[in-house]
């Protein structure tokens, strides 16, 4: 009887993890059953004998698995090896061979489960493959199925299926569709190379997955194919190399560096049995332009921003820029730059005073797919420090007039008043200064002749709208048991008032000093006076207290938002930013700063029997006339 011979390709198929169940993946090739490469056909038995197909099938079986995860290290292969058979996934990569004769009416008994089943010796199962599952329930040949389970690790090598009556010891030599007598082994000395002919199934294609252009060349990548021989590289439809390793699947076109031109690569598998070389077909064809990246660029720094500059690449469609401030580019930004003839661009929305390192590639697309030139050497710039000016004024807190040649010391840091002098600058005729300073916080020196040195901390964020918003008012020396109190503050709210209450031998035993009480007497002498009155922002407003008049007592410093002080929920003096200096004699004793909260009164300080005490309290006040 004539041996028919067909090439089948499988692929071994992790099923049922926790049951040790393996499965054979297979899709019929020869010409009589080319159904089950779609549907087993309804009426098997029919089938067969109208197809008068032998009696038994002899298989040979060529298995790789590869085990990426710990749960397959451990499968039982009940596929082909028959029940607890040894030739199982021990490792991480194994390879066997088996053979095994099965006979037509085991054959055509499969039984068929849909994807999402269960069989097991008989009995329902999972199929974890993506198509139907038959099984062979002879025991030893459980599973044949023609899809691969893509959700395993598995890969699959040949299974040569070939139909004989009676079995045969003898190796079967592969034998044409066409011609279906046996193939003598050729006598020259090179092997012939055939491709599939009709009815005989066309070895795997393989696929082009990476192009890289370097210096020395274009590298070409590829999808690895278990079970064949090796590969054919070709350039612009003519074949360049030849890869005899299966898994060797990269390589490196030294004569492709002409810039700007067009390479197209494809590549084909071959098989190799004995004499014979069967030429699979060549895959989809990659089009890679080759580019040079000597662009040599340069760079330009500010705050926030670094400009680059390069040597253009006419023949490249753009470029692309990465950049960060990691150098080996971690959670980098990535920007395309249009036009072969663009020669800069400017990196923005940085981070002041850093070093970012960046790394450029010329780009060319054909068809939306992109040709990448290597990267040029990297190479790093550092942004310039981002400066903001800062302006005030400098007023005479007795009349609130401008100080001309009055000194300012910048030194960076809070309360820092010996420290290294980052920068100074003076008043003009007007008591008005300005400079320029990074953002951070200062501690600012201010320092007249014939007026008390003071010491201020300030934080610049942004430029100062006007000069008036910071407005700095010094005093002049005082008398030993002198206080002056000084407030300023912002552009908003209009009108805020100091209030000092006092002890005092008229008024009912208490003072109260504001904008309609400007003086005090105790004892027919000045006890405070309100010097200053400002009702159009910043101010200052200024008291002064002459403890030597009456030292014994209370005494109580508020600030009252006037213009507010109708309204329960204001926050506007909490965000006024108004501060409240103290002078004693010839000193600078105290500054405080207004506490962001709500509120429409702040109770600043006490002076007890001559002691400064700290309140710095807010609360919600409408009559003035409640300061005690």
């Amino acid at each position: 009887m004539k041996k028919w011979i067909g090439y089948v390709t499988m692929s071994l198929i992790a099923m049922a993890l926790v049951l040790g169940l393996g499965t054979v993946a297979a899709q019929a090739a020869y010409t009589e059953w080319s159904e089950w490469s779609v549907n087993k056909p309804t009426g098997i038995h029919a089938q067969v004998e109208e197809r008068k197909v032998p009696s038994i099938y002899h298989m040979e079986v060529y298995c790789t698995q590869e085990a990426k995860s710990p749960y397959y290290r451990n499968i039982r292969d009940y596929s082909i090896g028959g029940k607890y058979s040894s030739y199982g996934a021990r490792a991480s990569y194994g390879e066997f061979h088996y053979t095994k004769d099965i006979t037509a009416s085991v054959f055509a008994a499969a039984k068929s489960f849909k994807s999402g089943s269960w069989i097991q010796d008989g009995v329902p199962a999972y199929n974890r493959g993506n198509s139907i599952a038959y099984y062979l329930g002879d025991g030893d040949i459980s599973w044949f199925v023609r899809s691969i389970d893509y959700s395993t690790e598995y890969r699959y090598r040949d299974i040569l299926i070939s139909i004989t009556d009676p079995v045969v010891s003898d190796p079967i030599q592969p034998i044409s569709i066409d011609n279906p007598e046996p193939v003598a082994a050729p006598t020259e000395p090179n092997p012939t190379v055939t491709t599939p002919s009709a009815g005989q199934e066309t070895p795997k294609v393989t696929e082009i997955t990476d192009t890289q252009c370097s210096k020395d060349g274009i590298k070409i990548t590829w999808k690895a194919v278990n079970g064949v021989t090796g590969y054919y590289i070709y350039r612009d439809g003519k074949k360049i190399a030849t890869i005899n390793n299966s898994r060797t699947c990269t390589y490196l076109d030294k004569k492709a560096k002409e810039n700007g031109k067009a390479y197209k690569y494809s590549i084909s598998i071959y098989i190799k049995s004995g004499s014979n070389i069967t030429k699979g077909k060549k895959c989809a064809e990659i089009v890679v332009v080759y580019l040079t990246v000597n662009i040599a660029p340069k760079t330009s720094s500010a705050a926030g921003s670094i400009n680059i500059t390069w040597k253009p690449n006419k023949k490249a469609m753009g470029y692309e820029i990465w950049y960060g401030t990691n150098k080996k580019f971690k959670n980098c930004k990535k920007i395309l730059v249009k036009g072969g003839k663009t020669k800069s661009k400017k990196l923005t929305g940085l981070e002041s005073d850093t070093i970012y390192y960046i790394k450029i590639r010329v780009y060319y697309v054909v068809g939306g797919s992109y040709s990448y030139s290597p990267f040029c050497p990297v190479f790093h710039a550092k942004t310039k420090t981002q400066t903001y000016q800062y302006k005030g004024i400098v007023t005479n807190a007795q009349d609130g007039k401008g100080l001309k040649n009055a000194k300012l010391y910048f030194r960076q840091g809070s309360s820092n008043k010996n420290g290294k002098v980052y920068k100074t600058c003076k008043t003009d005729s007007k008591g008005c200064y300005k400079i320029t300073l990074p953002k951070g916080t200062y501690t600012v020196q201010v320092q007249r002749k014939n007026f008390v040195t003071i010491y201020i901390t300030i934080y610049v964020y942004v430029n100062s709208p006007s000069y008036e918003s910071n407005t700095i008012s010094i005093s002049k020396p005082l008398e030993a048991e002198q206080y002056r109190i000084v407030l300023t503050w912002g552009e908003s709210p209009k009108d805020l008032d100091a209030h000092l209450t006092g002890s005092s031998n008229a008024y009912g035993g208490r003072y109260h000093i504001y904008f309609a009480q400007k003086n005090a007497y105790y004892g027919g002498k000045l006890a405070a006076n309100l010097d200053v009155d400002d009702v159009n922002s910043y101010g200052p407003e200024t008291v002064t207290i002459n403890l030597k008049v009456q030292k014994n007592g209370t005494y109580n410093y508020y600030v009252h938002d006037f213009t507010n002080r109708f309204m329960t929920s204001s926050t506007s003096l909490g965000n006024s930013g108004a501060r409240v200096m103290v002078y004693k004699g010839n000193l600078h004793i105290a500054t405080y700063k207004v506490p962001k909260k709500a509120g429409t009164a702040w109770h600043v300080f006490t002076i007890e029997n001559g002691k400064l005490i700290k309140k710095n309290t807010m609360s919600y006040v409408q009559d003035h006339r409640l300061f005690k």
